[in-house]
């Protein structure tokens, strides 16, 4: 989980989600998403490669549209990173008003808030250890009138996942949902 370095300050100011982290840990992560985006490239590259060597005629069209389905999958692993960083914004009443209903609406649902200050929450909403995530936390960040939300699940080594995000739409949603009832209710 990177609660422990999230900046709230820089991540109004950006409306992005901004973590203090060591240079060493960025270079590890921009690494990781290198591999990650780049790897279905290599094999499909790797793939084209052999068929045009050893010409055979009926694999090469397969190989091409390996080639072609690859690229769209780089680019869409690629847009999910980059769209992990972003808030969802969203109307509020007022800052403190905002920042109790979000309080109210974590204690309802049984989320632990695990850190806090006058600008933002950062809500654990489960800190499950199974296959596909090491947990989730819910970002909120408050400015006048406005919530800015953010849900991440984790994988190893704290890298953000970027294939959840239909799951984490959904709490996003919920908790967008609640204080809408909350506040018109």
């Amino acid at each position: 989980m990177r609660y422990y370095t999230f900046n709230s300050s820089k991540s109004v100011q950006q409306k992005r989600l901004v973590f203090n982290e060591l240079f060493i840990i960025r270079i590890f992560q921009y690494f990781q998403n290198f591999v990650i985006i780049i790897f279905p490239l290599i094999l499909s590259v790797g793939f084209l490669i052999v068929q045009l060597n050893i010409k055979n005629v009926i694999l090469l069209p397969l190989s091409i549209v390996t080639l072609i389905a690859s690229i769209f999958y780089a680019h869409f692993i690629y847009t999910q990173i980059i769209k992990a960083s972003k808030f969802r914004k969203t109307k509020g009443i007022g800052k403190k008003t905002n920042i109790d209903l979000v309080e109210n609406i974590c204690h309802r649902n049984g989320w632990k808030i695990v850190k806090s200050d006058k600008q933002s929450h950062v809500i654990i909403i489960e800190k499950a250890k199974i296959a596909y995530h090491l947990g989730r936390e819910l970002f909120v960040v408050y400015e006048n009138k406005e919530i800015y939300v953010r849900c991440l699940a984790y994988v190893r080594a704290n890298a953000i996942h970027p294939f959840l995000w239909r799951s984490q739409r959904k709490i996003e949603n919920s908790l967008i949902d609640d204080i809408r009832k909350d506040w018109f209710g």
